[in-house]
């Protein structure tokens, strides 16, 4: 199992690390996918053999470990779609000619109409954008759980089984 295991972490670490659509990360799936099958069986056979809390309870933790990578793939996949892209657009411009039409009206220009408002839907669009990238920018999601693990499991040559 700590074999398989060994395998499996760089596999996930580099589907976290291929593009969406690559040819690359249809093999990595592909290839963590018969990992997860052989775990599984191995698991689920050393549960058989020695049923206990322990094994109940790597066998759960297993189960979870598949779960959070077909949430980091659902995360990979997920994005605001080109409609919706198009309407925060639509309005941001919108409510920026409604304050400069007002302003030129009024013959007054605040630093509010110039400056801050225009700013603010910047940041905005910018913040939306950086979270709809969830492998780049200021808000991404870490690898280091993954690296640290590997880095484990390459120093950790005992056997260990369920």
């Amino acid at each position: 199992m700590a074999q398989l295991l060994r395998e499996y972490v760089p596999l996930r670490i580099e589907a976290h690390r291929e593009g969406q659509f690559s040819d690359q990360l249809a093999t990595t799936r592909k290839r963590s996918a018969e990992l997860q099958d052989r775990m599984w069986a191995e698991a689920v056979a050393a549960s058989a053999e020695r049923p206990s809390p322990i094994t109940a309870s790597f066998i759960a933790s297993l189960n979870e470990t598949f779960g959070l990578e077909a949430t980091r793939i659902a995360a990979k996949r997920n994005h605001v779609p080109g409609a919706v892209w198009l309407l925060l657009l639509c309005v941001a411009g919108c409510g920026l000619w409604l304050v400069s039409y007002q302003a030129g009206t009024s013959g007054r220009h605040s630093i509010l109409e110039r400056f801050v408002f225009p700013i603010l839907i910047a940041i905005v669009v910018a913040i939306i954008t950086d979270i709809d990238t969830p492998r780049a920018g200021l808000i991404s999601l870490d690898e280091r759980p993954l690296l640290e693990l590997n880095e484990t499991l390459r120093g950790s040559s005992t056997p260990t089984t369920p």
